[in-house]
């Protein structure tokens, strides 16, 4: 029996959603990270954290 799909409809949007958008690889759980992903992971956020506050303004000291 064949699929009959209505006209209307894109290719695109019949798609799986996994079909479309492909992840970052496979996705663990903290305990599941080696000692290697764990600093990767943190490097990682402390590179990001610092790019998007460089042009943040030091904080005024109290005399």
């Amino acid at each position: 029996m064949e699929e009959i799909a209505p006209v209307a409809v894109s290719e695109a949007a019949m798609l799986a959603p996994e079909e479309i958008f492909e992840g970052k690889g496979d996705v663990k759980e903290e305990a599941e990270l080696t000692q290697a992903e764990r600093k990767r992971r943190r490097a990682n956020k402390k590179r990001r954290y610092a790019g998007s506050h460089k042009e943040r303004p030091a904080k005024m000291q109290k005399d």
